[in-house]
């Protein structure tokens, strides 16, 4: 399993060609010392004479100290240059390697695995590092790359280790993985360019943010219960297997352990079509199919206590099946924690990572357990039980409560939005508390209407859902039952203070919303809802100028579609500096020429705009891979193509700014 999630930031200057290839080369050796204690257990319980159980809680060490490391040492990358870092920690790993190697006993050998485990999170650190050396354009294949270094060194390792350490005992495994520690740290503190500290909070705070996302974001929990469910699972399999082929059953050495994790290799092609299908599909539904594929392979691991040739073949069949669904489900959990905030996603990935780690840590335990009192078909029951419960929590889930993108792809939500969830009116208290007062609304279709500004206060869905008007209010100084008014006017002429207001059209919207965030609907029919502005919070008296400012934000809706993507909402407390582009906008004249590049582009593909608007209103290139549901290699690709198109960039701070107002004056051109 692998951890690389890197964030963006701004390329400081020209990268050596040799540093990204020594960086997928570090994460291969680092990754590789958490996986290759697996190969090697049963030669280490021969050669320290403790039993093959006893022995198999080294891998429980490796993985419950890396799980340590990356809750206590990862955020240090946020603190701390990346070049001392990285390179005192490869030489901590790689001494505690060598004190591994030299262990008289279990307990030394034990307290040294804990310390490699804690030490050697490198990949987790270079991928934020790497992101910040390269341009934008670059940091999918640069992603790739690194990847691909971890995925090697988690296969690889087990394959050498276990071959090395049935030719020349089970130190020599140790030895070698500190020869290149120390060795990629020396190259690395040669290479590495020197870099102020990216971030200065303090080091407690840092700690206490993982914690409290879990305990705040109910999709972080359920993604991290998934993954250290099937991680579990994974690591049960695998101390198991090695038990098994070096057992009576087979009596194989432990280089058949290293061969037989070789066959996983495919697990590198099959993990970008899941991505694929996480793009198509969601994340929820890619889970799905990952949770029966390990159930299945439980059942197909089973006929491996027979021995012989079917048993080897079922081992083969049953670890491939595994390893494929807990790479693939990892890669839907991330695109589900990725849509939460991107401005948090470091220590979102602190957070996942070290759930999924313990959870790792706790199935070595257990998977050596269940083989000592059960034999191998209580490893394959264990697999199948963990493999049940995150199953069971997975059906629970209602549809379309998962990772959908925001609620609204277009200016940024108002405070109280959040994504995946179901668009919500702005907190009571702050610059969205009404305290007596009224909002204009500027409707794009549809007669005037009047609700009651506080309804959305009582739990209706939709940013200004209230209960349905009972009667017609006429005069705005007429005050509905609660005191507050919201009155809603045509998006065309302003109408007179004294315009009787219709009442609320009951076949609109049973639950009497008159809104909807983009791609919902207030109608649990499907009705479309009106495009809507909302003017500021205004003592009744002065509701022409809240009319009036709520019209301006009208021009910046949207209607939601792939041509015209964005809010049908628009509050215009949220507009800040862009309202004064309405003025710049003179109906009937020709559009900027940005604008009439974006047009050209949009006839090129049907995603384009959707695309460009994700790239344009999100923090960060993540944020807008998430919002429309796309994995962030396809977005590269896709901008690659739009910047080509529109002859500008659009990932750089310059070209997104620029981006930006193209897409605000292209919205006022379009709803004059």
């Amino acid at each position: 399993m692998t951890d690389l999630i890197p964030p963006q930031r701004t390329a400081p200057g020209p990268v050596s060609s040799r540093l990204i290839p020594l960086l997928a080369v570090a994460c291969g050796v680092a990754v590789g010392n958490v996986y290759f204690p697996q190969a090697i257990g049963p030669l280490a319980a021969a050669g320290l004479h403790v039993s093959p159980a006893a022995a198999a809680t080294v891998v429980t060490a490796t993985q419950l100290g890396y799980a340590t490391g990356i809750f206590l040492l990862v955020p240090l990358g946020d603190r701390l240059p990346h070049r001392p870092l990285l390179v005192t920690l490869l030489t901590l790993t790689g001494l505690g390697l060598c004190a591994a190697a030299a262990a008289p006993a279990l307990p030394p050998l034990l307290a040294a695995s804990v310390l490699v485990g804690a030490t050697t999170v490198i990949a987790p650190l270079a991928g934020p590092l790497a992101a910040g050396l390269v341009p934008a354009e670059r940091r999918g294949v640069v992603g790739g790359t690194l990847l691909s270094g971890s995925l090697a060194g988690m296969l690889l390792s087990r394959t050498a280790g276990g071959a090395l350490g049935d030719r020349l005992g089970w130190r020599a495994p140790y030895l070698l993985a500190a020869l290149l520690s120390l060795a990629v740290a020396a190259l690395l503190a040669r290479v590495l360019p020197s870099a102020s500290p990216p971030a200065t909070h303090r080091y407690p705070a840092l700690l206490a943010q993982p914690l409290r996302l879990l305990c705040t974001e109910p999709e972080l929990r359920r993604s991290c219960l998934y993954q250290a469910a099937v991680f579990a699972g994974f690591s049960a399999a695998w101390t198991g297997v090695a038990l098994l082929l070096t057992g009576p059953v087979y009596g194989l050495g432990a280089d058949a352990v290293g061969l037989l994790a070789l066959v996983n290799a495919a697990t590198m092609v099959v993990t970008p079509l899941a991505g694929r299908q996480v793009d198509r599909r969601g994340p929820d539904a890619v889970n799905l199919v990952c949770f029966l594929g390990v159930l299945l392979s439980a059942a197909v691991l089973a006929p491996g206590s027979r021995g012989g040739a079917p048993g080897l073949a079922a081992l083969a069949a049953g670890t491939l099946l595994l390893d494929i669904g807990m790479q693939c489900g990892m890669v839907a959990n991330q695109v589900r924690i990725y849509a939460l905030g991107a401005g948090v996603r470091s220590r979102l990935n602190t957070a996942y990572m070290t759930c999924a780690y313990l959870g790792g840590s706790v199935g070595s335990w257990l998977g050596a357990r269940a083989y000592g009192r059960f034999g191998w078909p209580g490893v394959c029951a264990l697999v199948a039980l963990l493999t049940a419960a995150a199953l069971a929590r997975h059906l629970r889930v209602r549809p379309g409560s998962g990772h959908k993108g925001s609620p609204a792809g277009g200016l940024e939500p108002p405070a109280g939005w959040r994504a995946g969830s179901a668009a919500r009116r702005p907190p009571a208290r702050g610059r969205h508390a009404d305290d007596g007062r009224t909002r204009a609304v500027a409707a794009a279709e549809g007669p005037p209407r009047i609700v009651p500004a506080d309804a959305a206060r009582r739990g209706a869905t939709g940013p200004l859902a209230g209960r349905p008007a009972t009667r017609a209010l006429p005069g705005v100084g007429r005050t509905a039952p609660d005191g507050d008014v919201v009155a809603g006017v045509h998006g065309g002429p302003a109408h007179a203070a004294g315009d009787t207001a219709a009442p609320l059209d009951a076949s609109a919207d049973p639950a009497g919303g008159v809104a909807a965030p983009l791609g919902a609907s207030a109608d649990p029919r499907g009705a479309q809802v009106a495009r809507l502005g909302v003017g500021p919070a205004v003592p009744v008296l002065a509701l022409p100028r809240s009319w009036a400012v709520a019209r301006t934000a009208l021009r910046f809706t949207a209607e939601g579609t792939e041509r015209d993507p964005g809010r049908r909402v628009v509050y215009a407390d949220e507009l800040g500096g862009l309202a004064f582009l309405a003025d710049l906008a003179v109906p009937g004249a020709e559009p900027p020429a940005d604008v009439r590049a974006v047009e050209a582009a949009a006839a090129d593909a049907p995603w384009m705009l959707r695309t460009l608007h994700a790239v344009a209103w999100t923090a960060s290139l993540r944020a807008a891979a998430a919002e429309i549901t796309v994995h962030h290699s396809t977005l590269q690709d896709r901008l690659t193509h739009a910047e080509h198109l529109l002859g500008r960039p659009v990932r750089t701070p310059k070209g997104r700014l620029r981006h930006q107002l193209a897409l605000a004056m292209r919205q006022l051109a379009r709803h004059q």
